[in-house]
């Protein structure tokens, strides 16, 4: 005690210096905070400005090329990438064309916003500047892949329905490829269409045999699905199918009870986009039933829970395998009867 009374200064200096040092550590934690914060800020700009640049000079010369060797049509640029017709059917309900899209190791790839703003880039000598603008204007890569796919496969099947050999002549300010109001593809008159994707994948498929009413309703109307065969993993059969199907199946040939699956399922998506412009209303799975056949027609029965069936006349469905892939084409039309109260209205 007499120590500490003699010598005062020994406590308040130790309280000083204890203040000086956590004042020096909180400036330090301040500091790295800073610092850590400004690297991180640094690091994604760096990342963002590097990848951009790495982009804009891939893209940068690239050149469309047109090669024609016999059915098979590709588009090729600098880039290594290339649009390529996977091919050309002609079906009871009208043309299929499908493209794929693919890089030089046939490796799937997507288009991005800043790719199609490029003033060079191939799609603007296929698609109409306002089909561009649509998919530009779209919030991902995969709905922008989706619809100039779309869009390019379908003007191959209008080419090949019109006659015409060519794949860019209908990117005329004349023929403008969008869609309606319930997504399906707004189509030049005397003409019906139908798209399907699957990833890098499209199928565009053209009927010449388009009537309409005064109104502009369609008096008949077709669809088509693409369902790649690798998808046939791990059954869906109680949710797309009906209990009289699922004891259906194992009846068609080569085909395995998960492909059957799928093939059914294919078969009543190609139906219910045939039907739709016709009714305008949803269907559900358990309201229709698709049985394929070995030769490549399928038997349909509707019951919808609407009774919206009872207006149609003829309704019929295609399928065949195209590759890695099951192509599934379906036609409706109103009944005659059905037609001529219509068209008194």
């Amino acid at each position: 005690m007499r120590t500490d009374r003699t010598r005062p200064w020994i406590i308040p200096s130790r309280r000083k210096r204890h203040r000086r040092l956590f004042r020096s550590s909180h400036k330090a934690a301040s500091l790295l905070a800073c610092t850590m914060a400004a690297l991180l800020h640094l690091r994604r700009v760096t990342t963002e400005a590097f990848g951009q640049f790495t982009f804009q000079k891939q893209v940068r010369h690239t050149r469309l090329k047109h090669q024609v060797v016999g059915q098979k049509t590709e588009l090729e640029f600098d880039t290594g990438a290339k649009c390529e017709r996977l091919f050309s059917l002609n079906t009871p309900e009208g043309i299929c064309v499908g493209v794929q899209l693919v890089n030089d190791k046939s490796e799937a790839i997507s288009m991005s916003e800043i790719e199609l703003a490029e003033a060079s880039h191939w799609i603007h000598g296929c698609l109409h500047p306002r089909e561009i603008d649509y998919a530009k204007a779209l919030s991902s890569d995969f709905s922008r892949t989706s619809f100039v796919l779309g869009r390019l496969a379908l003007r191959q099947a209008l080419a090949a329905s019109s006659g015409r050999g060519d794949i860019d002549f209908l990117s005329q300010a004349d023929c403008v490829l969008l869609k309606d109001d319930y997504g399906r593809p707004l189509m030049p008159k005397d003409f019906l269409g139908s798209i399907s994707h699957k990833k890098s994948t499209a199928v565009g498929m053209v009927s010449t045999e388009a009537q309409c009413f005064n109104d502009g309703s369609p008096t008949s109307a077709i669809g088509v699905d693409l369902e790649h065969q690798s998808k046939a993993k791990g059954s869906i059969a109680k949710r797309v199918l009906t209990q009289h199907e699922i004891g259906c199946l194992g009846q068609v040939p080569d085909l395995e009870e998960n492909e059957e699956v799928l093939l059914r399922f294919s078969l009543k998506e190609a139906l219910y986009k045939a039907m739709h412009p016709l009714i305008c209303q949803y269907v559900g799975f358990q309201e229709v039933e698709a049985h394929p056949k070995a030769d490549g027609t399928a038997d349909i029965v509707l019951d919808l829970q609407t009774g919206a069936h009872q207006s149609f006349g003829e309704v019929q469905a295609h399928w065949d395998r195209v590759g890695e892939f099951f192509l599934s084409t379906a036609r409706v039309e109103l009944r005659g009867d059905r037609l001529d109260q219509l068209a008194e209205k």
